[in-house]
């Protein structure tokens, strides 16, 4: 088995295929580098050196490819991180210039539903979309309910605009009374808590 894959054969088959991945991953640092240690490979498979010459000649190719891919993963992380810094730095810039203005409690059509008008202004420099609320419901100061919208009439909110939004909240049927009021929101709360960064072309 040893012996077979010793062969000169399997030595260009494991290097060729090696570097034609590397290339393939359009590497070219990785690739030239790679190149020079698969040549030698190749000069010791075709000279006949001895079995133990060309176990270290594999070894010495797999040891340079495991140092290069590494190296390549490390910096791979190291910029995905830097990538992801970067955009929560931004994140944090446009979410500072967001304002909610005019939040108000509205009569409801529904007698078993609380609604909320208010006002969203993008004060920062940047246009913004996928926009995600969160709504706090809180009576005498204790929090009672919370809620997750999804500002869906809207695609993009440019800098500058604002749009005007509403929120409902259903109150349980089942409730009657003090039990109904006592889960009656007397204040609400919204601030935004996702949104996507777009560029416009």
């Amino acid at each position: 088995m040893w012996k077979a894959l010793n062969s000169p054969i399997v030595v260009v088959i494991v290097a060729a295929v090696l570097l034609a991945v590397v290339m393939q991953m359009r590497k070219p640092r990785l690739a030239g580098e790679l190149r020079g240690v698969y040549e030698e490979l190749m000069h010791i498979a075709e000279d006949g050196a001895s079995d133990a010459r060309k176990t270290k000649a594999i070894q010495d190719f797999a040891q340079e490819i495991a140092k290069q891919m590494r190296e390549g993963f490390s910096a791979g992380f190291k910029a995905a991180t830097g990538e992801k810094e970067n955009k929560d730095v931004a994140f944090l810039a446009v979410q500072e210039k967001l304002q909610i203005q005019g939040l108000k409690s509205v009569p409801s059509q529904w007698g078993n539903r609380q609604r909320h008008l208010g006002t969203l202004i993008n004060n920062s420099d940047k246009p913004i979309g996928q926009i995600h609320l969160h709504v706090t419901y809180k009576r005498e100061g204790e929090l009672i309910d919370v809620e997750n919208k999804w500002l869906n009439d809207i695609k993009i909110l440019k800098p500058g605009q604002s749009f005007a939004f509403e929120i409902e909240r259903s109150l349980p049927r089942e409730l009657k009374g003090e039990e109904l009021e006592a889960f009656t929101a007397d204040s609400v709360d919204v601030m935004v808590s996702g949104f996507d960064i777009k560029k416009l072309d």
